[in-house]
């Protein structure tokens, strides 16, 4: 049972340009609901723990679990069907045939894998697995980052699994195959979902920047030359985007719709491009599988005109993406949050599977679940100090009550003496009732000395004489935790403290000082 404690999810969107988070309030039932998106830059000359520090400057992350997902030209999932073995094996198989499933040299890489169900291939039962990799240096500059800004994460997943993640909540009919393009500032990646699987990942040589860049190429004109700032390229690349035609007046006196559309055409085109030779291979790959949707996520997705233009060079649909589409939000955030595309990353991140793809080291992930341990036993210990209190405190209304029949019968004694007996009942839980503070102060006592590497299981009352029962988190620890819990007994309250243990279970006498 949990009292007064809320538990949150938080998706991270580790972005090389900007930061991103979406809080989730994870529900008894296990259910998500969308509380929250904060966003921050990573600024000229700023680290990304600085930027870390400012995202979460006002955020609680108190019985908060973080997952990140990571984003670099190293890092990439791949679907496959292998034969079952072992996971080490299984590891060890994919590293041999590296060059089958990843077009770039996975050595100095991390690996890891999960189970997305049973396969058959000629008859013969395997498995159908989502491999991830992402190069070690990259791993470690997030952690590094991470552990700067005081904060640590459950989870590292690559940004395609995080996109899958959130196409998962629209319920695409079955057998059709959904595209994704998340365009950011420096990175571009195309994931393709079918069935809520990843059946094709690609890093696409186009992103958001290049357009920017576009616009500050030097042109000569009529009007006399034109060069626009890195600055005013991006203002006015987000304020007019691609325009429909060439014709009508100046922007901003500076450049015309066809100055402006013949920068910006070239990169457009190479994108266009980019992804339709990624639908081809696809299709070649998948036996004739073609791409049902296009939808657009990321900041670059934000490009006026990007959906209209890319609709009609590839013939398909093009649409932006909602990130929260399918689920329980506190509020309408659009009106919050104009620019929605831009936390698919972060929202996908937050809906990851417990058991799901996990790059973070093995090391991390052992510490990772110590943590979590440790954090439930000090909540399990909570939960019992909370419920003795409010035990107290129903116990000290019924006494009060009591207290009132005592005084009433106080004035009975006057006249009626045959109610003597109980006058002296209601006498004697007066007498417990003044006592009752005085163990109410034993149990905050030990509660507060108790050490956060242990936790308590049972205890008895004897007279003044007290025996606890509990049990040590890391039995290599016991004999030094048990040593220091007993010498904050007798330094308090108790006295002729004696103590047993076997493995990481312990016994304690004492008596009331």
């Amino acid at each position: 049972m949990r009292f007064f404690r809320k538990d949150y999810i938080i998706g991270l969107d580790l972005g090389t340009a900007s930061l991103k988070l979406a809080r989730f309030l994870k529900k008894e039932d296990g259910s998500l609901f969308l509380e929250s998106l904060k966003a921050a830059e990573i600024q000229e000359g700023q680290s990304r723990e600085a930027a870390l520090r400012k995202l979460f400057s006002d955020i609680d992350v108190r019985n908060s679990k973080i997952i990140a997902a990571i984003n670099s030209s190293g890092t990439m999932v791949k679907r496959a069907v292998v034969p079952r073995m072992p996971p080490e094996e299984l590891k060890e198989a994919i590293r041999l045939e590296a060059r089958n499933y990843f077009p770039f040299d996975i050595s100095d890489s991390l690996l890891e894998f999960e189970e997305l169900g049973e396969a058959s291939e000629k008859g013969v039962k395997k498995i159908e697995i989502l491999a991830g990799v992402s190069p070690n240096k990259v791993i470690r500059e997030c952690l590094d980052s991470l552990t700067r800004a005081r904060l640590k994460a459950s989870a590292f997943i690559p940004q395609g699994a995080a996109l899958r993640n959130l196409l998962a909540l629209r319920g695409f009919p079955s057998g059709e195959s959904i595209a994704v393009l998340d365009i950011g500032k420096t990175l571009c990646e195309l994931v393709i979902v079918r069935d809520r699987k990843i059946t094709f990942n690609r890093r696409i040589p186009v992103c958001g920047d290049d357009f920017t860049k576009a616009l500050t190429a030097v042109l000569s004109s009529a009007s006399g030359r034109l060069e626009l700032s890195y600055a005013e390229a991006e203002r006015i690349k987000k304020a007019y985007g691609i325009p429909e035609s060439s014709s009508g007046e100046m922007i901003e006196n500076k450049i015309s719709p066809g100055q402006l559309l013949s920068l910006l055409r070239p990169s457009a085109e190479k994108l266009a491009g980019e992804i339709e030779r990624s639908f081809d291979f696809y299709r070649e790959e998948s036996s004739g599988m073609k791409v049902n949707k296009l939808i657009l996520s990321g900041g670059g997705s934000r490009l006026k005109g990007l959906e209209r233009f890319l609709s009609a060079g590839l013939a398909i649909e093009v649409e932006r993406i909602n990130s929260w589409a399918g689920l329980k939000t506190k509020e309408d955030l659009s009106g919050k949050c104009p620019d929605v595309e831009a936390f698919a990353v972060a929202v996908g991140a937050g809906l990851s599977r417990p058991q799901g793809l996990n790059l973070l080291p093995a090391e991390v992930k052992d510490e990772v679940k110590i943590a979590v341990k440790n954090a439930g036993l000090k909540a399990a210990l909570s939960a019992v100090s909370t419920l003795l209190i409010l035990i107290f405190i129903a116990l000290r209304i019924n006494l009060n009550v009591l207290d009132k029949k005592i005084a009433s019968a106080h004035i009975e004694l006057s006249t009626l003496q045959e109610r003597l007996l109980e006058a002296r009942d209601l006498a004697f839980i007066s007498r417990v009732s003044s006592a009752l503070p005085y163990w109410e102060d034993v149990l905050k006592e030990i509660s507060n000395v108790a050490g956060k590497d242990m936790y308590l299981k049972e205890i008895s009352f004897h007279n003044r004489q007290i025996i606890l029962r509990g049990e040590v988190v890391l039995e290599a620890d016991a004999q030094g935790c048990i040593a220091e819990f007993t010498r904050r007994l007798e330094g308090g309250m108790f006295k002729n403290v004696r103590f047993s243990r076997q493995g990481r279970e312990f016994q304690l006498q004492m008596e009331i000082g």
